[in-house]
């Protein structure tokens, strides 16, 4: 509901959007809410003043079968719907980002995880992309204190502090962010 987004907004400065529909729930659902719920949020909050938006994407935006992610410029090509619907959430953004004066982080999450599940993939011969819940809210805050920033980026969160699975250059250079909870001291 656009209006009731627009006042509940009020005099926000920013908008973190986490709405999702998970895999396996549906497609009309997963478009529902990964794309078309997408659209409505920011048109609310740019009626509502909002400049800066922080999307919540996910690494299932690409092929997970290429075994590794080194860059946000890797195709958009899901094999699911999950996947698929979350690109398709990005291109909205990117849609609402073109001559106006809106703002976007998409953050492409990987796996946000309690420490006890990230832990469990400590020490496997394949790093883990599994990312602590502090490190998850970690980079919202990041994303979300970039003011200055203009147009659409999407980069990766990934507990993958090797950068050798999941490549969080960029998270590191645009937001500042680094993965604090490690293999083997995850708090």
């Amino acid at each position: 509901d656009e209006s009731a987004l627009v006042d509940a907004l009020g005099s926000a400065e920013g908008l973190i959007f986490m709405a999702m529909a998970p895999d396996y729930s549906g497609f009309e659902l997963e478009v529902q809410v990964n794309v078309l719920g997408v659209d409505t949020a920011l048109k609310a909050a740019i009626e509502a003043g909002i400049k800066h938006v922080v999307h919540t994407s996910s690494v299932s935006v690409h092929d997970e079968g290429r075994g590794e992610f080194l860059s946000e410029e890797l195709p958009l090509d899901s094999r699911g719907t999950y996947g698929q619907t979350k690109g398709m959430g990005e291109m909205v953004c990117m849609r609402h980002c073109a001559g106006k004066d809106l703002s976007v982080i998409a953050l492409r999450l990987y796996a946000p995880s309690p420490p006890e599940r990230v832990q469990e993939h400590c020490g496997k011969a394949k790093p883990s992309g599994f990312t602590t819940f502090r490190d998850t809210a970690a980079a919202y805050d990041a994303a979300l204190r970039l003011t200055d920033h203009e147009g659409f980026d999407a980069v990766f969160i990934s507990g993958d502090h090797t950068g050798t699975y999941v490549n969080c250059e960029k998270a590191a250079q645009l937001l500042g962010w680094q993965v604090q909870d490690r293999c083997p001291n995850i708090c």
